[in-house]
């Protein structure tokens, strides 16, 4: 069975992925995907925190010894709120 690649939507959220490094809410920044999570400074502050490690501090295995290594304190501080029908749900 062939896979179909999808246009429109999935190359604007590809291109995106690919700007991290300058642009790091880029891919969050899609409205159309993302609604208005991108305005939540805890979502944010969180979620440039873990691209960071992983783009810059050797991938999702220094980020996840990282959180470990700081306890579980550090670990809560990490939960991130998403958009869900109208209100927000949090997500640990």
């Amino acid at each position: 069975m062939a896979v179909r690649r999808s246009s429109g939507r999935a190359d604007v959220v590809t291109a995106a992925s690919l700007r991290q490094r300058e642009q790091p809410l880029a891919f969050v920044e899609n409205r159309h995907v993302f609604a208005d999570l991108v305005d939540d400074a805890r979502f944010v502050a969180s979620y440039t925190r873990a691209l960071s490690g992983l783009l810059n501090q050797g991938g999702i295995r220094a980020v996840i010894d990282g959180l470990a290594a700081e306890g579980p304190e550090t670990q809560r501080s990490v939960v991130t709120t998403a958009p869900t029908s109208g209100n927000r749900r949090a997500y640990a």
